[in-house]
């Protein structure tokens, strides 16, 4: 039972707050979370579905404006001031300012009043329609409404100019800000070097964001647009962004390591690069364990045999430790896919290529319980690897006993004999005599412990 204000916080946090991850894995997010809302049942009002809008503006989802307000009528909700501002928003994003102009009409039959916001959108909608002139005309609209444009509204107007690269425009603009000494924040100049960047304009995005502060506190800000620049490919911009953005030894740590993450979310950076980024940022002192950084993300995003072993190889030969649990994820993931021979191809790069025997636990958790065939084929298919039987015969034991399996670990037991571990075996064989009262199952292990 999720009360709906949790559930509220749950849908924003998919939103700004989700700096690491790219848009696409953002919106699957949200869309998992709010289709489990429904399944619970959990009472949502318009605030939730402004979340949602909103997460979908924050993240560039292409959607129907037109749909989800018909979603929003259809289960008898009202839309409000916000709602409606959203909408324009998304219409806007489009460059459908027909569309934009009926939901405005809406707001007016509603009396709804008109807001800043609002015409921030229209300037972007008229923008993206490719209507400069409209776009630059809104503010003498705002004006004549009464409502006086704010350092948000030029943003605005700055992010047309840079949709063109018209970087003569950008610069007598801001040089106008600061003649009324009205100052753009750090996230200005960001959302201005994001549109430049988007738009091809690579090399104005770079000199632009020379104006940019020396030293940037907020590490939420430089590390989304760090992510953003990762989505859109951009890695070299984002490596002299990050490093023209602070000095502070702390920040480079948090921000490298961001900029790590988005580089391998994204899926547009080859993993020749990530190792040479991951280089480049042990050799400056950024970060104290890039490789290792590097390393976990490519494990938890759906691990890949060919690059995770590539990363693993140019750490070791950076000085690092693989330790045997790294293999653990990609055995699973094999394991995942019923793909018996990339659990045996796994096994033998360990060994052969990391000098790492498989410990028991590898063999009894990822490896003996995905294989096919019976358990003498199994010992068949690992022992040419060079792995130890007994280990292999320790593992097959244990693994049947943690199953409850006491008749075959014991049947097991008969067919290989060995002193087996009692501290491996006996609580887990004992866990399971107190279930199903196998005594002569029981024993039989006992005289193997």
């Amino acid at each position: 039972n999720i009360p709906s204000l949790e559930a509220l916080l749950l849908i924003r946090c998919c939103g700004k707050p989700l700096i690491d991850q790219s848009s696409a894995d953002s919106i699957q997010l949200v869309q998992e979370v709010w289709g489990t809302m429904q399944s619970l049942k959990v009472p949502m009002d318009i605030s939730h579905y402004n979340a949602l809008l909103s997460v979908y503006l924050e993240k560039d989802h292409d959607f129907s404006p037109a749909e989800f307000l018909q979603m929003i009528l259809s289960k008898n909700i009202e839309p409000n001031r916000v709602t409606y501002h959203r909408l324009i928003e998304a219409y806007c994003k489009k460059g459908d300012i027909a569309n934009a102009t009926k939901i405005l009409e809406k707001m007016r039959e509603n009396q709804v009043p008109l807001c800043e916001t609002v015409f921030n959108s229209l300037i972007i909608g008229h923008s993206e329609a490719g209507d400069q002139k409209s776009a630059i005309a809104v503010l003498d609209t705002m004006k004549n409404a009464g409502i006086e444009p704010s350092v948000d509204t030029y943003c605005a107007l700055l992010c047309v100019y840079a949709k063109r690269g018209d970087m003569e425009s950008i610069n007598k603009t801001i040089a106008d800000l600061d003649s009324k000494e009205i100052v753009l924040l750090d996230n200005h100049y960001m959302e201005v070097i994001e549109t430049l960047v988007a738009n091809g304009h690579i090399e104005k995005a770079e000199v632009f964001s020379l104006k940019l502060m020396k030293d940037i506190q907020s590490d939420t800000e430089i590390g989304r647009l760090l992510v953003k620049l990762m989505d859109l490919g951009q890695l070299p911009l984002a490596i002299t962004m990050m490093k023209n953005t602070t000095t502070d030894i702390g920040r480079f740590n948090i921000r490298s390591a961001l900029l790590l993450k988005g580089a391998i979310v994204s899926k547009k950076i080859s993993v020749n690069e990530i190792i040479k980024l991951c280089k480049k940022i042990d050799d400056e002192g950024w970060h104290s364990r890039p490789f290792a950084v590097a390393l976990y993300h490519y494990l938890t995003n759906n691990p890949n045999i060919t690059t995770t072993v590539s990363i693993m190889k140019a750490w070791q030969e950076h000085g690092g430790e693989i330790r045997e649990h790294y293999f653990w994820p990609i055995l699973r993931s094999e394991a995942r896919q019923s793909n018996y021979q990339g659990i045996i191809g796994t096994l033998d790069i360990m060994i052969k290529e990391f000098n790492i025997t498989p410990s028991i636990e590898t063999l009894r958790d990822y490896t003996v319980p995905f294989m096919f065939g019976t358990l003498e084929n199994i010992i068949g298919k690992l022992e040419p690897l060079g792995i130890p039987k007994q280990l292999i015969t320790h593992a097959i034991a244990h693994r049947a006993v943690q199953d409850k399996k006491l008749r075959n670990a014991a049947m097991f037991m008969i067919q290989y004999p060995a002193n087996y571990d009692p501290e491996l075996i006996l609580e887990s064989a004992a866990a399971s005599l107190n279930l199903y009262d196998d005594t002569k199952s029981f024993v039989t292990i006992l005289r193997f412990l």
